[in-house]
């Protein structure tokens, strides 16, 4: 099924990681993916508008407030990134999610409050963990610019393939459309991160960089088999 989406005052918050520490939870056809050596993790936390390519915006449905923690591997070369985990805080987006693709949402409550062109605070409490949370203060500190080539902050942002591990075992693929981001580096307060601790990981206390972006406009393409095809 391909979608429609609008992802919208999307807020990128990156840590370095040991390789280990990911290798560890990635499927074992993927491996972990570093830049100069160094591996990282990325919260991802924005507002979400889709719908499928052949039906319109449905209320109630359409709308949601996302947070992915995710990483960068290479599956046969190829690179891209892995959801840890995805939470989102409209449950019939992540019931729909379950029937129509392989994406594994869970239910958490979701504080988004922006000004000033994606300033303000926000908020993420997965239900299943309710003791844990990713919580910050916003303040953008520069406008928003096309990341430069073989930069760290284009490595960071410019991923357009999200691979996922069937319940077979098998791997999947999906390709996003869109325009290159348009980032400002962005300065976080009180942040408060007992998220990824319940997670298992090991991250520094608050992130090495941070990127806001007012977001894009993009096509999610279907999911396909990424397993090598064999002529007998």
């Amino acid at each position: 099924m391909i979608w429609h989406q609008h992802w919208r005052d999307v807020l990128f918050l990156h840590f370095p990681i040991a390789a280990d520490q990911l290798s560890a939870r990635l499927p074992r056809r993927l491996e972990v993916d570093l830049f100069d050596g160094q591996a990282w993790l990325t919260y991802v936390f924005f507002r979400l508008k889709l719908r499928p390519a052949s039906m319109p915006f449905l209320a109630g449905l359409s709308s949601l407030v996302e947070l992915n923690v995710r990483t960068y591997i290479r599956h046969q070369g190829a690179s891209g990134i892995y959801f840890l985990r995805m939470y989102a805080d409209n449950r019939l987006a992540i019931l729909a999610s379950r029937l129509l693709t392989p994406l594994c949402y869970e239910r958490a409550t979701m504080v988004d409050r922006r000004h000033d062109r994606g300033s303000g605070h926000i908020e993420c409490r997965p239900s299943a963990m309710p003791n844990s949370m990713l919580s910050a203060d916003v303040e953008i500190v520069a406008p928003p610019t096309q990341s430069l080539p073989d930069s760290l902050d284009a490595w960071l942002v410019e991923r357009y393939r999200l691979f996922v591990e069937a319940t077979n075992g098998s791997m999947l693929a999906a390709e996003v459309e869109h325009p290159p981001w348009l980032v400002s580096h962005a300065h976080l307060a009180a942040v408060q991160d007992s998220l990824s601790p319940s997670l298992g990981l090991s991250v520094s206390a608050e992130p090495a960089l941070t990127h806001y972006s007012p977001g894009v406009m993009a096509r999610f393409n279907a999911f396909h088999s990424a397993e090598p095809h064999y002529r007998s």
